[in-house]
């Protein structure tokens, strides 16, 4: 957000300042119509934000897909688990190891 609101503000500042009433360098000009590279101008900058925050969203939902499979970051662990009465058990059989409410 702050992509947008500091160079608006910044943008602002600068033609409050440039078109004061001490500037005699600023002209007024009531007769001007048209200027197609302002035109250009001044609708990039919105085209060009529209693109950036679908960009990022489009590639955010990407990696979020739940369908995606999920990287092992290192080897998986192997565990059986059997539920008793009040308690579960954690069978390790690669390490032969057992537990009891402790994974």
């Amino acid at each position: 957000m702050l992509a947008i609101v500091v160079p608006t503000i910044a943008v602002t500042l600068g033609f409050a300042w440039w078109y004061r009433a001490s500037n005699l360098r600023a002209r007024y000009r009531p007769d001007w119509a048209y200027s197609g590279q302002i035109e250009l101008i001044v609708w990039s900058i919105p085209l060009m934000t529209i693109i950036l925050l679908g960009g990022v969203a489009w590639i955010g939902s990407h990696d979020l897909d739940p369908a995606k499979r999920l990287a092992p970051e290192n080897a998986s662990l192997e565990v059986q688990v059997v539920s008793l009465d009040w308690k579960w058990l954690f069978i390790y059989p690669e390490q032969r190891v057992a537990s009891v409410n402790k994974l």
